[in-house]
């Protein structure tokens, strides 16, 4: 199925959690500019919703883009792997960060024509190197020697349980405070719709979602609240910050 299919059902998924953990009122409408609509304390209310993303760091590397590249890699490393029929194992690949690092980025970011060749030779490395007869099988240092240089470490474990084969991250990484300013600026992208919205609904509020169980979507938001003390410029009638993963609602206008 399409991306923009899995999008939007992601979106209704944030939208009913945030409905239902509120006491809001259902049912709810999925419509197009503002992209929900419910009736509360009797008036009808335009829910637009916006993920939000960690922001590119200083020099302007997308986290998001780097987490997809590495995400697609593990996919095409299985699917490598299950070529050469080897046993069902769980490999956890370490691949190099660069998102806020002080390291040589234009050698070390991924971009979409690296995926295949380090996904293939990711998987190619698990084969030759697992033992069966071991629990647990870590490769660093010159055990990768002969593999692109982005990947840091792979650690495989076995066990007769597995009923097949997963390549997955080994770690995540820092998970950033959420600025005021950065707020501000995902706040202001959304006003140039706002007029046509009201034409349709007495109210607007804005929902934006953050979800901790996806790295690039994840903020530290217990840095104070400061985020909370903000006057934030706005025309949206409301404004909220949801967690998906927790169902917590932060209420910023």
């Amino acid at each position: 199925m399409s991306q923009d299919y899995y999008q939007v059902r992601e979106e209704i998924e944030d939208v009913s959690s945030f409905i239902s953990s509120n006491d809001y009122d259902f049912p709810f409408l999925k419509e197009e500019s503002p992209d929900f609509l419910i009736i509360h304390d009797s008036k009808l209310v335009g829910i637009e919703h916006q993920r939000l993303f960690q922001p590119p760091d200083s020099d302007g590397v997308l986290i998001q883009n780097q987490e997809s590249l590495k995400d697609q890699i593990y996919l095409k490393a299985k699917e490598f792997y299950d070529r050469l029929d080897g046993p069902n194992m769980l490999a956890f690949v370490d691949i190099k960060d660069v998102y806020g690092k002080s390291i040589d980025k234009e050698q070390y970011k991924l971009s979409s024509k690296d995926v295949d060749e380090i996904a293939e030779q990711v998987a190619h490395i698990v084969y030759q190197k697992n033992d069966l007869s071991k629990k647990k099988i870590v490769l660093n240092g010159t055990s990768l020697k002969n593999i692109d240089d982005r990947v840091d470490g792979i650690s495989i474990y076995n066990n007769e349980l597995y009923q097949r084969s997963y390549f997955d991250r080994a770690k995540g990484g820092l998970i950033p405070t959420i600025e005021n300013s950065y707020l501000q600026k995902q706040i202001s992208k959304k006003e140039s719709k706002i007029e046509a919205y009201y034409e349709k609904c007495e109210e607007v509020w804005l929902l934006l979602v953050v979800n901790a169980l996806t790295f690039e979507r994840a903020f530290d938001l217990s840095d104070s609240n400061d985020f909370l003390m903000e006057n934030y410029e706005s025309s949206f009638d409301s404004i909220f910050i949801f967690t998906a993963d927790t169902r917590s609602t932060y209420k910023l206008k």
